[in-house]
């Protein structure tokens, strides 16, 4: 086996959830930074409001609950 072949039958879905989520909110986001993101997931920086709408519709969670501590932008 070459490594073309190798390559080829690597599991395409090799991607975590987690990764898979977070890729998701910086495109829907806009945000070209994994760091922000996960900036966002621990609290350390609130998204702005548009952003957490965007993240409220992806997951399904109202933004009230999403953000519970945090002032909307």
């Amino acid at each position: 086996m070459d490594i073309k072949e190798y390559f080829d039958n690597l599991d395409k879905k090799a991607v975590s959830p987690r990764t898979e989520f977070v890729e998701q909110i910086m495109k829907a986001c806009h945000v070209e930074s994994r760091s922000t993101v996960y900036r966002w997931l621990n609290g350390s920086v609130r998204p702005g409001r548009l952003e957490q709408e965007k993240i409220s519709e992806i997951t399904g969670i109202p933004v009230k609950d999403l953000f519970p501590n945090q002032i909307t932008a």
